[in-house]
């Protein structure tokens, strides 16, 4: 399904109206192992097997299919679809999960083959990090950007070790594919990117605290990485999320513990 990124892109950019997209907008594209599909895309695809194309809708199997080279396709009507319902229904909403029966009403308005939806696996929480074997025999290096957050250094330096192209994807990664061997994954590890599958940094999340906010009431990026450096993580290390304040901005979906600022030191799930 790589193709469909770049075919989707094009597209995308060549249709002035599209333009009128919320900036939330996501279009999420699966090739089959379920690692995206359940991020809750508002217009999504998910391969079933090599000939089929599921069309979701704010995560949910519509019950539309497509063949894979008419795939791409069926997600611009969708997200065409998408505009014209959100008109109707008073153009302010950020998702189409806000629009009241969005789906089903998108999906009415599109024709094509239809068959029984199907569930949609959930995304993985975590991503994978490290060296990964590629269908090819070729190897992509995942490096996992502590807190999402890249140095000029850390992207000149990715940039020039990838053959093709770079991935950017959910987990706060950045994938390096078609690599003849993994031997690049030593000057990445030097410059602080994280390609260990078992390091702290897989687990942990934060908010844009101080400065960067001014609501937040304390520097969680710094207090986090401190934390992370000492091997000090509360919650026994368990996926957590820190927070400037209650509001909790960023904090991912899943089972996932709460490190709030309080002004008096941090708050950790239900106790402090």
């Amino acid at each position: 399904m790589r193709p469909w990124v770049p075919a989707f892109d094009a597209e995308l950019r060549a249709d002035p109206r599209l333009a009128l997209l919320p900036g939330r907008y996501l279009a999420a594209f699966d090739d089959g192992r379920g690692d995206v599909a359940g991020l809750g895309a508002d217009v999504g695809l998910l391969a079933l097997d090599a000939g089929t194309v599921a069309l979701l809708l704010a995560g949910a199997d519509t019950g539309l299919r497509a063949v894979p080279q008419d795939a791409v396709g069926l997600a611009l009507a969708a997200t065409r679809a998408f505009l014209d319902e959100r008109a109707r229904q008073g153009g302010t909403a950020w998702r189409l999960a806000e629009l009241s029966a969005g789906g089903a009403r998108i999906a009415g308005a599109l024709g094509g083959q239809r068959a029984e939806p199907v569930p949609v696996p959930p995304s993985p929480v975590t991503g994978p990090a490290g060296a990964v074997a590629q269908s090819d025999g070729r190897t992509a290096l995942v490096a996992v950007v502590p807190l999402g957050r890249l140095t000029a250094t850390q992207a000149d330096l990715l940039a020039a070790t990838a053959p093709t192209d770079l991935q950017v994807t959910p987990w706060r990664s950045v994938v390096v594919p078609d690599l003849a061997d993994a031997a690049a994954a030593a000057e990445l590890t030097a410059a602080r990117l994280v390609l260990d599958p078992r390091s702290a940094w897989l687990r942990v999340t934060a908010c844009a605290g101080l400065p960067g906010c001014a609501r937040s009431l304390a520097d969680v990026r710094a207090d986090a990485s401190r934390a992370v450096a000492a091997g000090a993580l509360p919650a026994a290390g368990a996926r957590q999320h820190w927070a400037g304040c209650g509001r909790r901005c960023g904090r991912p979906s899943g089972a996932v513990v709460d490190v709030v600022a309080t002004g008096q030191g941090y708050r950790i799930g239900s106790g402090t």
